[in-house]
């Protein structure tokens, strides 16, 4: 079975991404989009993976949990910031992905955790380095997304909105 480490979106927030998840798809149109349901900020990918090491790896979450609440201030209630989309290569097409904002405790809780999936041998260090983000559609036409203030203003898409997202832990 494959295996990622991920901070499930409320169904508040869920819903008030959908305006930023339209326009990103409209400037982007191709692919499978993502249900709503099914919408998360990914932390960590691990894989395919066994069942049996499949324990191994709840017990480093709740290890990693545990250790980021007793830190002043605690990693959860966390607050982060989403909205500007962004696309990576995977296979002939791209990923769509709303960018989210790395906000300390984000940071803190996924150096615990890729420490002790490293420590625990359950993950290999290398590629450890997080990117949150939430993919919005797969197998879409790849195209660079344009940055910010460069180009014919003209021609560039309105920056989308930002929705602050609320996880408990």
């Amino acid at each position: 079975m494959r295996l990622f480490y991920a901070l499930e979106c409320r169904p508040e927030d869920r819903k008030r991404l959908q305006p930023i998840v339209d326009t990103a798809l409209a400037g982007a149109p191709g692919g499978r989009r993502v249900r709503p349901e099914n919408l998360h900020v990914t932390l960590i990918f691990v894989g395919e993976v066994d069942p049996a090491r499949s324990v191994g790896l709840h017990d480093a979450l709740l290890e990693a949990y545990r250790s980021a609440q007793s830190d002043v201030p605690p990693a959860f209630p966390m607050l982060l910031e989403c909205g500007k989309p962004g696309m990576f290569r995977q296979g002939r097409g791209g990923v769509l992905w709303l960018g989210v904002d790395p906000a300390p405790s984000l940071l803190r809780f996924h150096r615990l955790l890729s420490g002790i999936l490293v420590r625990e041998g359950l993950v290999s260090g290398v590629g450890r380095s997080l990117f949150p983000h939430i993919t919005v559609a797969r197998d879409v036409p790849f195209r660079h997304i344009p940055e910010e203030g460069g180009g014919n203003p003209e021609e560039q898409d309105p920056v989308p909105p930002k929705v602050m997202l609320h996880f408990e832990g």
